[in-house]
Formats: structure tokens, C-alpha cells, sequence
């Protein structure tokens, strides 16, 4: 995650029903994020980066920045993928990687597609390194204080 600006992109699918990049079908409301929609028919999700990041920082809220706000989160590009269009705006999705999982990214409209399975892996990839990070502090404070 980074602590840049996150881009104030407009929301006008708050207002739309948008399509799934994949199958093309429409997706329904996800009520328990602010910016979340599923697929009935692949099980993909279209997430506001947002809502991505409330999810990670549930996780792992080590990975709040020392400045007390997290704006973006950090994806790196795949290359050769094919791109998918935006379930929003129907632009050609950026193809990236997020905690080791292959996702699509759409900067326009500040939301993230996953196909079936990949954010729960993103979520337990978060879960397990900040479990890791506990245990090394644990063992860390646990040799100073000499137990």
C-alpha cells in the first residue's frame, strides 16, 4: 500500500449496475462494503480500492503507513495478459498483481476486479504475513527480555 494521493475519481457507478469484466452478465450489490459487486455466474468481484484496503487493514493493520492514512494500494503490472473491459466504465482494465494474486485494475473508476478465489487469497496472504510479523516480535521482545 502507499500513502500517495489516492485519486478522487468519480463515482458514478454508485448510481449504475455494472457488468461483470468477465462474463459480461450484471453484477448484484455486495452490502457489506461501501463499493462492492459479485458475479452469480464466475464468482468474480468488481471492489472499490478502498473497500480493498478497509479489507487488508482488518487483516493486517500493521500496513497503515506512519502517516495515519493509506490512499492507494500498490499493484505491480502483468505482462501479456489479456485485458478485460471495465465492468464501469468498459475501458481496457490494467492486468496486475496484488498479494500475489492476478487481478485487473480499472484507475478510472478506482476499482479493483477479482476473479473466483483471488481476493480471498490477497485476504489470507495479508493474514499470514501479519501473523509472521507478530511472531518475529514476539521472538524478538521475547529474547531482550530474556524468556
Amino acid at each position: 500500500m502507499t500513502d500517495d494521493a489516492r485519486p478522487e475519481a468519480p463515482m458514478p457507478f454508485r448510481d449504475l449496475t455494472p457488468s461483470c469484466p468477465r462474463c459480461r452478465v450484471d453484477l448484484a450489490r455486495v452490502t457489506t462494503v461501501r463499493d462492492g459487486w459479485a458475479c452469480r455466474r464466475c464468482d468474480g468481484a468488481l471492489l472499490g480500492v478502498g473497500d480493498v484496503i478497509d479489507l487488508l487493514l482488518e487483516v493486517a493493520p500493521e500496513l497503515m503507513p506512519t502517516s495515519g492514512a493509506v490512499r492507494d494500494l500498490r499493484t505491480v503490472p502483468r505482462g501479456r495478459a489479456e485485458p478485460l473491459p471495465c465492468g464501469l466504465c468498459g475501458a481496457a482494465m490494467d492486468p496486475v498483481f496484488l498479494g500475489g494474486a492476478e487481478v485487473d485494475r480499472c484507475d478510472h473508476d478506482g476499482v479493483l476486479f477479482f476473479e473466483d478465489g483471488e481476493l480471498a487469497r490477497v485476504v489470507a496472504r495479508a493474514r499470514t504475513q501479519h501473523a509472521a510479523r507478530r511472531s518475529r516480535w514476539r521472538r524478538a521482545l521475547a529474547r531482550l527480555l530474556g524468556y
